[in-house]
């Protein structure tokens, strides 16, 4: 049996546990990852009385449900029936409530919105473990660490990154820099699987970013108006706003199409009201 023991997510954690769930009939994997943002509403707990929550809450609520292995008795159509609270509905409405029964697997907090429940399905499946701590979170830090991981968008991922450099004349939108380019997603890939896999092709929910901007965005601490004025949030200080160039007032040219998946972002990943940067 594994030594490790999860733990409920506090606020400053470095590291969280993910539940996943058996495959579905289809053969899919099933992780609570954060499909709808993090400030998007999560329904969990049992599933005669639901709870809904932002995605951090309900990722605690789940975990701490399953270390005190909180069940209860209700009566439903068919008579009695015991239910767990480490449950979670998954994608949408009509989806079913899951719960860890595949197990659970601990990765870097700063990876949540690039890790995909295939890989985290995979872990636990490659070793036989019901608690894995992903090979994301490096065991040696003076040495190399390599992995071995199957991810889902390595499907679309090269598409989608040619159609985005050409709509964006294959430089940073903010920096004009030509090099260390990376095609950001504004609905991030994990909340295009909950709805329409075309999304996550869509070169209107693209934008070419330098590596550093790309973070910043998935991190939401950097958003977009409709007008493509800049929003910084305000836990970026004076001294990193400097560092990455946000100090000055910054617009890019969006088309129409992509004013859906701002709206997206700036509701679900952007860390604070809006406020031009």
């Amino acid at each position: 049996m594994s030594p490790l023991k999860i733990k409920v997510y506090e606020d400053g954690d470095t590291t969280i546990w993910i539940p996943v769930s058996s495959r579905s009939p289809e053969k899919e994997a099933r992780a609570l990852l954060p499909f709808a943002g993090l400030k998007g509403f999560y329904k969990h707990g049992f599933k005669a009385a639901p709870e809904s929550s932002s995605y951090f809450k309900a990722l605690a609520s789940i975990q701490s449900a399953y270390l005190l292995r909180e069940k209860k008795t209700f009566r439903v159509k068919i008579g009695i029936e015991a239910q767990r609270r480490d449950a979670w509905r998954h994608g949408q409405s009509s989806s079913p409530l899951l719960s860890p029964t595949l197990g659970w697997v601990e990765i870097p907090v700063n990876k949540l919105m690039d890790i995909s429940q295939e890989e985290l399905a995979f872990e636990l499946e490659s070793t036989g473990e019901w608690l894995v701590s992903s090979k994301r979170i490096q065991k040696d830090p003076e040495g190399p660490m390599f992995r071995q991981t199957f991810r889902e968008d390595r499907t679309f991922q090269l598409e989608f990154r040619a159609r985005a450099l050409d709509l964006w004349d294959a430089k940073c939108a903010l920096s004009g820099a030509t090099c260390a380019l990376e095609a950001a997603h504004i609905k991030g890939v994990a909340a295009c699987k909950s709805d329409l896999i075309s999304e996550a092709l869509d070169p209107f929910n693209s934008i070419i970013l330098n590596v550093a901007l790309h973070a910043l965005l998935d991190s939401g601490l950097i958003s977009f108006t409709d007008e493509g004025t800049l929003l910084v949030s305000d836990n970026v200080n004076a001294h990193d706003r400097a560092v990455y160039g946000l100090e000055t007032s910054r617009k890019v040219h969006f088309h129409l199409k992509a004013f859906t998946y701002l709206e997206y972002h700036r509701n679900h990943v952007f860390m604070n009201t809006l406020k031009p940067g």
